[in-house]
């Protein structure tokens, strides 16, 4: 019906001295074309193959509608990547930063003297539609259809280890959205509300010291500065262990020690005959910083070894 009607349709346009577009003309000749074709009972002849082609697409059809979903991923990744951020016109020539700018994506070419003196005057391709087919999303679908034949000519302009991981993320964020379900996307534990991370007190306090503007920070973040980390914690609680420690020695044990101890020696100090005081102080001196160092070192022996266990284990968490 459609190789009848378009034909004349067309024929009646023609005929009132309107001339049709070029369009309508080539899809009218190509139905006749068709229909002339089918005058001849080709089909008889070839029916089975054309079955064999219909039964085989039935078949594939699932996989051609993900093949359809996965162009369309990657030709809308690759626009929202390679589309161009500034304005730009084929007339005027506009060169900035935009690595995506058609007048950045065209050829250059430069004069070289048989010496291999580069000239200083440079030709440069003018650019079209065709420089950047991710311009637009419709043309992108074209662009990536080509390269899934193995086409590769559209993206040559690009370094493309530039973009490796903006493209990666960006096909991932495809990959969300057109092959989730919304009932998927709204599980607590693929997607969880709050996400807590665990960092150092440290790293968080230089980080928030480098930055200028706090008050755009949240308070909750800003406390963190007030927050003692483990070393820290660990050198107060070394330093209080130490302190206590040592009151106790000198306050509580050691006097009743150094009575208990230097009461023998007292008495044999007594019974000798010293006839100068040099020698009774140097005695007494001499006993008093013997019992002094051992008595610290052991006190101080257990809770130097609990420190040190301390440290390996936090050692161990960096």
């Amino acid at each position: 019906l459609a190789a009848i009607l378009v034909p004349t349709i067309t024929s009646l346009i023609w005929l009132h001295d309107k001339a049709p577009s070029i369009w309508i003309i080539t899809i009218a000749a190509f139905l006749l074309e068709i229909k002339f074709l089918l005058y001849f009972r080709v089909l008889d002849y070839f029916g089975t193959y054309f079955a064999i082609m219909i039964g085989v697409a039935q078949k594939v059809f699932s996989f051609l509608v993900v093949l359809g979903i996965i162009v369309l991923a990657f030709a809308h990744s690759l626009h929202l990547l390679l589309r161009p951020t500034s304005e730009y016109s084929y007339d005027q020539p506009n060169f900035n930063d935009d690595s995506n700018n058609t007048w950045n994506l065209v050829p250059t070419y430069q004069f070289i003297s048989s010496n291999g003196t580069v000239g200083k005057s440079i030709l440069i391709e003018t650019p079209d539609d065709s420089t950047n087919l991710f311009t637009m999303f419709s043309t992108s679908i074209l662009a990536v259809y080509f390269m899934l034949t193995g086409d590769l000519s559209y993206v040559s302009s690009w370094v493309l280890k530039n973009n490796l991981t903006l493209a990666f993320l960006l096909i991932l964020s495809e990959i969300e959205l057109f092959w989730m379900l919304p009932h998927q996307r709204r599980k607590s534990n693929w997607f969880p509300e709050i996400l807590w991370y665990r960092a150092s007190v440290k790293e968080l306090k230089k980080y928030i010291e480098s930055v200028e503007d706090k008050k755009s920070l949240d308070p909750r973040i800003l406390e963190i500065i007030k927050t003692e980390d483990s070393e820290e914690k660990l050198k107060k609680l070394i330093n209080e262990t130490l302190e206590n420690k040592i009151n106790e020695v000198l306050n509580e044990t050691l006097p009743n020690k150094i009575n208990e101890v230097l009461k023998d020696p007292l008495d044999k100090i007594n019974n000798l005959e010293i006839t100068k005081p040099e020698d009774f102080e140097k005695i007494l001196k001499h006993q008093i910083d013997e019992i002094l160092t051992n008595k610290i070192d052991e006190v101080l022996k257990d809770p130097l070894d609990k420190i040190n266990k301390l440290i390996e284990l936090v050692e161990k968490k960096e």
